[in-house]
């Protein structure tokens, strides 16, 4: 689908794109790289999109950085733009959400795009603005799917520290082995205070519940395969 139109939230990228000689900023988001290729074509902006384990850092061009390597350097005077929802400190976070009137915008430029016959782009019409309506909230990939994948929306919205969590909640429980088994996972990951403040989280979503010092896993089997896939652990976790 063409989603080459502008959006509010990028205003302020579009214009370090154009003005800045060098930048290195990461897009947080739950929507699909398809709307910000869309936003860079709208605004006639040339890019590249490459893995970061490809990526030169000699190179002078606006590069859309994917991650498939979490050890990967970048040059100070490069244009770089990483997609990833795990943070890295090296990159000015910049957060990418669409406002409800875009999303709208998208949902009937998708319904304009299906030629089929009368009587089912009709009841597609009326499904995919009922969807609207009742899902306005969502990212617009969530809307724009046929059945909503709750089990990866709710991993996709998870940070990298919060995966690994509900990873090691299959096998741990208690705080001060869970903590040891997240160190485990990742030796940098030794912050039990910042371990803490991911569980509250995870606690406040609903994701984890908690009693004394002993935290449980609070959603699907299938929730916990995605999150655990996010972070390379599908396999193990079967």
């Amino acid at each position: 689908m063409n989603v080459n139109i502008g959006y509010e939230c990028l205003k302020t990228l579009g214009k370090i794109l154009k003005d800045e000689k060098s930048f290195q900023i990461q897009i947080f988001t739950l929507e699909t790289l398809d709307i910000l290729e869309g936003f860079l074509q709208y605004k006639k902006i040339k890019y590249k999109k490459v893995f970061v384990s490809k990526y030169n850092i000699e190179d002078e061009e606006l590069c859309i950085l994917l991650k498939d390597n979490k050890n990967f350097e970048i040059g100070n005077h490069s244009k770089v733009i990483l997609w990833s929802n795990e943070r890295d400190r090296r990159f000015v976070p910049y957060k990418l959400v669409l406002t409800e009137s875009e999303k709208e915008r998208l949902v009937l430029k998708q319904l304009q795009s299906k030629k089929q016959d009368e009587e089912t782009e009709n009841k597609k019409e009326i499904d995919l603005k009922k969807k609207f309506i009742q899902n306005k909230k969502l990212s617009y990939c969530s809307i724009s799917r046929t059945k909503i994948d709750a089990a990866t929306y709710i991993a996709n919205a998870l940070d990298y520290l919060e995966c690994v969590i509900v990873f090691c909640l299959v096998r741990e429980s208690k705080l001060e082995k869970l903590c040891y088994e997240v160190k485990e996972v990742n030796e940098e990951l030794t912050n039990k205070t910042t371990i803490k403040m991911a569980l509250n989280n995870l606690v406040r979503h609903k994701i984890v519940t908690k009693k004394g010092n002993v935290y449980k896993i609070n959603v699907h089997t299938q929730t916990v395969q995605k999150i655990c896939e996010k972070i390379g652990f599908g396999k193990v976790f079967q």
